[in-house]
């Protein structure tokens, strides 16, 4: 499916690989994209106080940022040995989190490789993502076809003596999409789609996908990296879906649609996002195929912690 961005003046439009270094918008152009060495966080080892993370963590400072080290930040109370089949998970490097659940399950937790971006005022950041499954006492990954894996995100700052401080991290009861245990989390797409989403306020998008008696959906996803409040991931709006599964591409029944997504500054807290559908599909009773060219706009509602239509929710 085609995941272009966008470029129009109503809007600002940024992507593209950060290949040995960060990405950054200069603030200059709609269209600009520089790469550039990452700027030290100058800032004394003394922790500045917070509203939404403990004291205790503020004051944590890591050494490296690794495996060994951020379990033992944030899960030394619940880290324990678990077996895991071999050939079960791709990364050789989990261990155990919690107690087993009553059917015996365990959750398992592995790191995902680094993701390095920066704020809005051009400082290196670091996004750690520590992804947690459900493994069986035989040592067998939990994979149902609709079993969804769990996830925590912390970003981390580098301080100018070298060790790292925590910023954010989600909330314990965030939510993701996924299937066969695991959640959908596309780095490459992270990496590439990261860009100003607020006026203070960095952000990526991603896709994830899920399939069904021969029809494939997916739906654009949005990760809000603020530093005055927790890490969000939510929903922005269905992203593409065809029946190919079921139909051939000159069956009379065959419909596919896909979308392009674009962030508009308005200079406010959280920029509009509109999405833009091309091809075909069902109406929503099923009852025809229809072309699918329409443009859809949603905003962020703070309090419901939502994106919205524009039709039903404006910004204030």
């Amino acid at each position: 499916m085609n995941n272009a961005w966008l470029g129009a003046g109503i809007g600002m439009l940024l992507g593209g690989a950060a290949v040995g270094g960060y990405m950054w918008y200069d603030g200059q152009s709609s269209s600009k994209l520089t790469t550039q060495q990452p700027k030290t966080t100058q800032q004394s080892p003394v922790s500045e106080r917070s509203s939404f993370l403990s004291q205790d963590l503020l004051n944590a400072r890591l050494n490296a940022l690794n495996f060994k080290e951020i379990m033992r930040l944030f899960y030394k109370e619940t880290m324990r040995n678990v077996y895991v089949t071999e050939g079960q998970l791709d990364n050789e490097n989990f261990i155990g989190v919690g107690v087993p659940d009553a059917q015996g399950e365990s959750t398992v937790a592995f790191m995902h490789p680094v993701i390095n971006y920066r704020n809005v005022d051009g400082e290196a950041r670091f996004l750690i993502v520590i992804e947690k499954i459900q493994v069986m006492d035989s040592g067998i990954v939990v994979s149902c076809h609709a079993c969804v894996g769990s996830a925590d995100l912390y970003s981390f700052k580098k301080l100018a003596n070298g060790q790292y401080q925590i910023v954010s991290k989600t909330r314990p009861e965030q939510e993701y999409a996924g299937s066969y245990g695991h959640v959908q989390l596309d780095r490459e797409e992270i990496l590439n789609n990261l860009q100003p989403i607020g006026k203070k306020l960095i952000g990526s998008f991603y896709r994830t996908s899920y399939s069904n008696m021969g029809e494939t959906t997916s739906s654009w996803n949005v990760i809000h990296l603020p530093e005055d409040d927790f890490i969000g991931i939510y929903d922005v709006a269905e992203a593409a879906g065809d029946n190919a599964g079921s139909h051939e591409e000159d069956s009379p029944l065959y419909f596919s649609f896909d979308s392009t997504i674009q962030v508009i500054d308005n200079g406010k807290s959280y920029f509009p996002i509109q999405v833009n559908y091309s091809g075909e599909k069902y109406t929503a009773d099923y009852s025809s195929i229809e072309a699918n060219n329409q443009q859809l706009l949603v905003s962020f509602d703070a309090k419901k912690k939502e994106y919205l239509s524009m039709q039903s929710h404006q910004e204030k």
